[in-house]
């Protein structure tokens, strides 16, 4: 019992750092944008992407990489 306890915290705390990291490449684009638009559609994916968290809908993964926006 105490390792699945454990197991889930610890994925939990790699689902919030994933959320941390993903808010600071947030920050990071806010940075490098030319206009206003462009920085705030950058803050509002952050914000859309903390409300999901708090819905429990939203999980890190490989393909939420904050460098790879303008490419999309």
């Amino acid at each position: 019992m105490i390792d699945a306890a454990l197991q889930r915290e610890a994925a939990e705390v790699n689902a919030l750092n994933g959320v941390v990291a993903f808010c600071a490449g947030v920050l990071s684009e806010i940075t490098q944008c030319r206009t206003i638009e462009e920085a705030r559609t950058c803050a509002v994916m952050g914000i859309m992407a903390l409300n999901e968290r708090r819905a429990g809908l939203w999980q890190p993964g490989p393909h939420d990489d904050p460098a790879d926006w303008r490419s999309r």
